[in-house]
C-alpha cells in the first residue's frame, strides 16, 4: 500500500468515525452557536411567530427537529461577539443555541412561508444591529402609534366634550327657546284677553249706546207720533212710508191700506219700501182699482190685485225678470230686463269693477220679445259723449244662440258723394255670449253706482261751465 492510499484510507475511516455526528444534526461548530429567539410546535406557527419578532423575513434561519418543533434563528455567530452584545443590552431576550437536534434547515420567502434555507452568518456587531435594528424601528412605530392613538383618544376625548357641551348650549338654547316661546304665548294670550275683555267692554258700551240711542229714538218717535194723533210707532211709520203728514190724512184710509196690504201677498218690509217708493195714495189707487174689478165681476179679491202689487214692487226695487251676463273680448255686459218691459245695459271693462264713466252704458230702453231674439229698437249708447256720432244702432239677444249682438255705423269724414264707391258710413259689428245670471243685488249695485256717478258726473260739468263763463266775464276789461 502506498502513501497516497494509506492517506485515503485514514482519511474515510475519519469520515466513517464522526458521520453519525454529522449526519444527526447541524449544530454550530465549537466557538460558535446560533442566536435562537425561539421556537414553534410546528411549522403551520412560524409565520405569526416571525411576524411578531419585528425582524425580516430574510434574516430568518430556521431549523426543525426531530419533534417537529421549529427553531427561529438569526444565523450563526461567534460565542464571544454574542457575550459582549449580551452584555452591552443589546441581544435582547435571544439566546445563543449550539443547535442540537437541528436538522431541517429552512427559511421565509417575503411573504413569511416556508421556503428552503441559506446558511446565515453574523460575522461583526454592526451586522448583528442592522439585522435587529428593524426590532427598535418597529418598536419605535408602536411606541409612535400607541402615541397617536392616545392622541387621537384624547383628541376624540376633546371632541366628544366639545360635541356634549355644544349638544349642552344647543339643549340650553332650545329650552330658552321653548321658554322664550312659553312666555310669548303667554304674553300674547294675555294681550288677547285684555283686547278680547277691551273688544267685550266696547261691544257691551256699544251695545249700551245703541240701546241708549234706541230708547232715546223710541222718545222721540213716541213723542212725534204723539203729537201727529197715531196711536203707536208703527202707526206712524206706516202712514209716513205712505206719504201721509198725521194721523188725520191717514186714518181716513188706515183700514183701506191695511186691506191692501194683507191682501196683496207682500212681506211687511216689501210693503214699506213700496210706499216709500210709489206713496201710499198711488198704491191706494192700484188696491181701489182691482177691488171695483173684483166687484163688478162678485168675487173675492183674486189673483188681480196680488199679481199687481207684486208687479209695482218688482218695477220699484229693479228686479229683473230676466238677467244676463255676455262677455266680450274686452270686458262684459249685464242686461236686465225689467218688469216695466225695459231693459238695462251696463258694461263692465276688464280689470274694472264698476259700469260708471263707460259711454256704453244704457238704461230702460224698450224690450221687444219676438220668437227667435229680443229685439232693442231704442238701444244706442255714447249718447255724444264723444266726437264720434253712432248711428243706425241694431241690438238683439238671440234666444236660441245665447249671443247679444249690436251694430252701428259711424260718418265718413272723407266721404265724397260726387267719387263713385265713397261710403257715407264705416259699419262696426260687436257680439257678446251670454248665459244666465243669478247676481241681482251685483246688478243693483252696478247700477246705482253709475246712475251715482253719472249724476255727480253732470254736477262737476255744471260748475266746470259756470266757472269757465265766470272766469271769461272777469277777463273782460269792460
Amino acid at each position: 500500500m502506498n502513501i497516497t492510499m494509506k492517506k485515503t484510507f485514514i482519511l474515510s475511516l475519519t469520515l466513517l468515525f464522526f458521520m453519525p455526528e454529522i449526519l444527526a444534526d447541524k449544530r454550530a461548530p465549537r466557538g460558535e452557536c446560533y442566536i435562537s429567539i425561539g421556537y414553534v410546535n410546528d411549522r403551520a406557527a412560524v409565520a405569526d411567530f416571525a411576524k411578531n419578532s419585528f425582524i425580516k423575513s430574510k434574516d430568518f434561519e430556521l431549523f426543525e427537529r426531530k419533534d417537529k418543533k421549529v427553531y427561529l434563528t438569526l444565523g450563526k455567530i461567534d460565542e464571544n461577539l454574542f457575550k459582549k452584545l449580551q452584555s452591552q443590552n443589546k441581544t435582547y431576550d435571544f439566546n445563543c443555541s449550539s443547535g442540537k437536534g437541528y436538522e431541517e434547515r429552512l427559511g421565509l420567502n417575503s411573504e413569511f412561508q416556508i421556503i428552503g434555507g441559506n446558511k446565515i452568518n453574523i460575522v461583526s456587531a454592526e451586522q448583528f444591529m442592522s439585522v435587529v435594528s428593524s426590532i427598535e424601528t418597529e418598536k419605535q412605530r408602536l411606541v409612535d402609534l400607541e402615541v397617536e392613538k392616545q392622541v387621537q383618544a384624547r383628541l376624540e376625548k376633546l371632541e366628544k366634550k366639545r360635541k356634549e357641551e355644544e349638544a349642552a348650549e344647543a339643549e340650553r338654547q332650545r329650552l330658552a327657546e321653548l321658554e322664550k316661546q312659553r312666555k310669548a304665548k303667554e304674553a300674547a294670550e294675555a294681550e288677547r284677553q285684555r283686547l278680547a275683555e277691551l273688544e267685550k267692554q266696547r261691544k257691551a258700551e256699544e251695545a249700551a249706546e245703541k240701546e241708549k240711542q234706541r230708547l232715546a229714538r223710541i222718545a222721540v218717535d213716541t213723542e212725534k207720533a204723539s203729537k201727529l194723533g197715531f196711536n203707536s210707532i208703527d202707526d206712524m211709520n206706516f202712514a209716513i212710508a205712505a206719504g201721509f203728514k198725521d194721523a188725520n190724512s191717514y186714518n181716513a184710509v188706515a183700514n183701506e191700506l191695511n186691506q191692501a196690504f194683507e191682501t196683496s201677498g207682500l212681506a211687511k218690509k216689501e210693503w214699506l219700501f213700496l210706499l216709500n217708493k210709489l206713496g201710499g195714495t198711488y198704491v191706494l189707487d192700484k188696491f181701489k182699482y182691482y177691488k171695483s174689478i173684483a166687484k163688478e165681476l162678485n168675487n173675492e179679491m183674486g189673483a188681480g190685485w196680488p199679481k199687481q202689487a207684486k208687479y209695482e214692487y218688482q218695477i220699484a226695487a229693479n228686479i229683473p225678470k230676466l238677467l244676463l251676463k255676455c262677455n266680450g273680448k274686452h270686458g262684459y255686459y249685464v242686461i236686465a230686463h225689467l218688469f216695466d218691459d225695459t231693459a238695462d245695459f251696463l258694461y263692465v271693462r276688464n280689470g274694472q269693477s264698476y259700469a260708471r264713466g263707460e259711454s256704453y252704458n244704457v238704461l230702460g230702453t224698450q224690450v221687444v220679445l219676438y220668437d227667435t231674439n229680443y229685439a232693442y229698437p231704442y238701444f244706442e249708447y255714447d249718447n255724444g259723449k264723444s266726437s264720434v256720432r253712432y248711428l243706425n244702432f241694431e241690438a238683439s239677444v238671440n234666444r236660441n244662440s245665447g249671443s247679444f249682438s249690436v251694430s252701428y255705423q259711424t260718418p265718413n269724414p272723407t266721404y265724397r258723394s260726387d267719387v263713385r264707391g265713397s261710403l257715407e258710413f264705416y259699419s262696426f259689428y260687436d257680439r257678446y255670449s251670454c248665459n244666465s245670471w243669478d247676481d241681482v243685488e251685483r246688478y243693483q249695485n252696478l247700477k246705482s253706482d253709475y246712475i251715482k256717478f253719472t249724476k255727480a258726473e253732470a254736477v262737476r260739468e255744471k260748475e266746470k261751465a259756470e266757472a269757465e263763463a265766470k272766469a271769461k266775464l272777469e277777463s273782460r276789461k269792460f
